[in-house]
Order: C-alpha cells, then sequence, then structure tokens
C-alpha cells in the first residue's frame, strides 16, 4: 500500500466487455484501491458528413448516446465495487477530438497511481499493433498505465499468485520501474528479466579470423546481461521487493524472449519502462515496449522515464 494513502486507479471504459475484463484485472491486481471509473462518448461534432450519423438531430443524438453511455458506466462502477473496488466513482465525459486525449486531461486531474485500460483483440497475432486509445495512452501518459488483453474466452489474464516480471536493461525507465512496482506492489515476488540477442557470425567475426571469435563475443554478451539482471535485483532488493535475476538469450527477437518468460512463469504482471524521450519519441515509443505491451497475454504495466510534456499538443 502506498505510505499511507490507497492506490488511486484511473480506469478507462467504453462499454465494450474488455474494459470489464480490465476492471475485474485491476481490482485483483490493486485490491482495496480508490477507482474512478471513466467513459469518454464521442459527441455529435465529432462524426464527420461521411457518416449517417449527420442525418440525425443533433439533440436527440446527444441525448440518445449520453443516454446509453450513462447506463454503461453505471454497470460499470457496479461491476468495480462488486470486484472489491468499494468505493468507486464513475464520470462520463464527452469529446469533440480524440478519447486518448480527453483521458490524458481527466488524468492530470486526477493524479492515479496507475492508469488502466483494455487493449482489444486484433485480427492477426505479430501484426504487432495497438488500438489508437491504447497506444496514445502508452505513447504519451505520463503515469504508469496498465494495459490488459483478456484471454479468448474474455476472462482476465492475471494469475493472482505469481511473480511479478520486470524487463530490465539499466536504463532511466527500467530503473523508474523497479521503484513503480516496489511502491504499488511492495514485497512482492519479482522475477529481474534482461535478455541478449545474438549476433551473427558475420558481423562479429574477422573474415578470416578463429572460428572461436564470435563465441567469446556471444559469452561475453551474457556475461554483460546477467550483470545487469544483477543490477537491477541489487535495486529491487534494496527497494524491499523479493527479487531474483534471469538473464536469457533471446533468438526470436528481445520482445518475444520477454513475454515467454513472463508466461511461462505465470506472472501477475509484465512490467516494462519506455526508453522515450522527447516529442517524436514519445509518440512512436521504443519497439520492444511497444511490441511486448501489444502482443502480451500477460498483463503489461508501463511507464516512462519521466512525465511526457503534451503542452504542444503533437
Amino acid at each position: 500500500m502506498l505510505d499511507h494513502e490507497r492506490i488511486r486507479l484511473l480506469i478507462g471504459h467504453d462499454g465494450n466487455s474488455t474494459s470489464d475484463t480490465a476492471i475485474a484485472t485491476a481490482a485483483a491486481l490493486f485490491p482495496g484501491s480508490r477507482a474512478a471509473v471513466l467513459h469518454v462518448s464521442k459527441s455529435f461534432a465529432d462524426w464527420g458528413v461521411g457518416s449517417r450519423v449527420w442525418m440525425l438531430d443533433r439533440d436527440l443524438y446527444d441525448v440518445a448516446v449520453l443516454d446509453a453511455a450513462q447506463r454503461q458506466l453505471d454497470a460499470a462502477v457496479e461491476a468495480a465495487r462488486t470486484a472489491g473496488l468499494d468505493d468507486a466513482l464513475g464520470e462520463l465525459l464527452t469529446t469533440g477530438g480524440s478519447v486518448w486525449r480527453t483521458m490524458l486531461t481527466a488524468a492530470a486531474e486526477f493524479e492515479p497511481d496507475v492508469v488502466v485500460v483494455g487493449k482489444h483483440a486484433h485480427g492477426s497475432r505479430g501484426s504487432v499493433r495497438l488500438g489508437s486509445v491504447a497506444h496514445g495512452l502508452v505513447a504519451r501518459c505520463p503515469f504508469p498505465v496498465l494495459v490488459v488483453h483478456p484471454r479468448d474466452d474474455g476472462t482476465s489474464p492475471l494469475q493472482p499468485g505469481g511473480p511479478v516480471v520486470i524487463a530490465y536493461d539499466g536504463s532511466e525507465g527500467a530503473r523508474r520501474m523497479v521503484d513503480i512496482v516496489a511502491r504499488l506492489l511492495p514485497g512482492a515476488p519479482t522475477r529481474i528479466v534482461s535478455v541478449w540477442e545474438p549476433i551473427p557470425v558475420w558481423v562479429v567475426a574477422p573474415p578470416m579470423g578463429p572460428a572461436t571469435f564470435h563465441a567469446d563475443f556471444d559469452t561475453e554478451l551474457q556475461q554483460l546481461t546477467q550483470e545487469r539482471a544483477d543490477e537491477g535485483v541489487a535495486r529491487a532488493q534494496a527497494a524491499g521487493l523479493d527479487a531474483e535475476a534471469i538473464a536469457s538469450e533471446a533468438p526470436d527477437g528481445a520482445w518475444r524472449a520477454i513475454i515467454r518468460i513472463a508466461s511461462e512463469r505465470s506472472a501477475r504482471v509484465l512490467c516494462i519502462g519506455a526508453r522515450s524521450r522527447g516529442r517524436v519519441a514519445a509518440a512512436l515509443l521504443g519497439g520492444v515496449a511497444h511490441a511486448v505491451v501489444a502482443e502480451s497475454p500477460v498483463p503489461v504495466l508501463i511507464a516512462h522515464p519521466d512525465p511526457v510534456s503534451d503542452a504542444d499538443g503533437t
């Protein structure tokens, strides 16, 4: 629990079952938290003339849509309370712009410890993409974001008894993530995961050099990765976490190895720090972090190394 305060959750809800699963997952991961459930509805003005909405009466449209949205929100708040977030509150907002920007504005006012959002399934595994709302929040939110991808049957993917897995690369974002986990999940069994990608022989070996050159180079990478994982463990243990190191080769890419390790260990949550910097980097998000969030069946907690300013509106 946070320093004599309960964890504050801001949970995005769009009326979809994915959002319901996100609520259940957040309630199980952070029991007893203070929660605000946020539903953002598109206003009449946001629909272009290319849709059939423009033929409807503006007032009738807004009344009907807002009435439906309020019913969905009321049901979501009740679900949150049933899941253990006893004093969950709801807020309904309308926007003529992007939903995720409206959520960011609400987050700035609420100042949550974690923003929670469900990730809608996409057609092709391996396409490595996020929905626009989840992507906007993950890329720009200054607060940690929990992204939940429901199982195929719609249930929560959370493994309550599993360890917390933290992907650790020694960056500022990774170090901050260790501190965040220690604050949100104090004393949790934690696995600090560092991975290395093998380098092809032709990249590192001299044209006529000894065959052992590549093996030596790969051994050095393994040692450096182990040292990095040990560094993360030392930081985690100093913060009160029950941490162990895992250094692993990633022959099929870093993000696949991180997800595989988390899945094999039935992790309750997979945590990763973004490496983004500045406006452009924040909008694009690091490749490994993006792929982990997009593809992981394990709930993902992601945070930036420091607050990302959105003052310029980009």
